[in-house]
């Protein structure tokens, strides 16, 4: 019984560290929000109906890195999900510092129209890692450029 216990506890602690998120080379839902004293961030630029939006991820540490995004547009809503990654060697210090991460999607011949942005990610507090999400909308009025 008291060999159980501790084989059991290894195995556990084995199993948790997979899905850790400061583990090496692990993507992440990107933090939008890092307690109240970050984010988010989201800006939209348009150029006829060309359209790019940036949101900003925070990283806790120089470590962090993007790891793209998983896009959806369906019937003029746009949903991000932005993932970012920790990305070191074993014994690697990273410095200790918040890194911004910017993800950047571009629709080419936006449809003209009221069009909603959705970011779903997560927002990091003193430890603790909750499901976030912003919505945003904005208007495409330029004609298509002719071709």
């Amino acid at each position: 019984m008291c060999l159980t216990r501790p084989i059991l506890v290894v195995v556990l602690a084995a199993i948790a560290a997979c899905d850790d998120p400061s583990g090496p080379d692990s993507r992440y839902p990107g933090y939008i929000r890092l307690a109240d004293l970050m984010g988010p961030e989201v800006s939209i630029a348009q150029d006829g109906t060309a359209v790019e939006v940036v949101v900003t991820t925070y990283g806790l540490d120089g470590c962090h890195q993007n790891a793209g995004e998983d896009v959806v547009v369906d019937d003029r809503t746009l949903t991000i999900r932005p993932f970012d990654r920790v990305d070191h060697d074993d014994g690697q210090v990273c410095p200790d510092e918040i890194v911004w991460l910017e993800h950047d999607v571009v629709i080419e011949d936006a449809e003209i129209g009221v069009w909603t942005v959705r970011v779903l990610g997560d927002t990091y507090d003193g430890g603790v890692t909750v499901a976030d999400s912003v919505v945003m909308q904005f208007e495409v009025t330029a004609q298509p450029a002719p071709e």
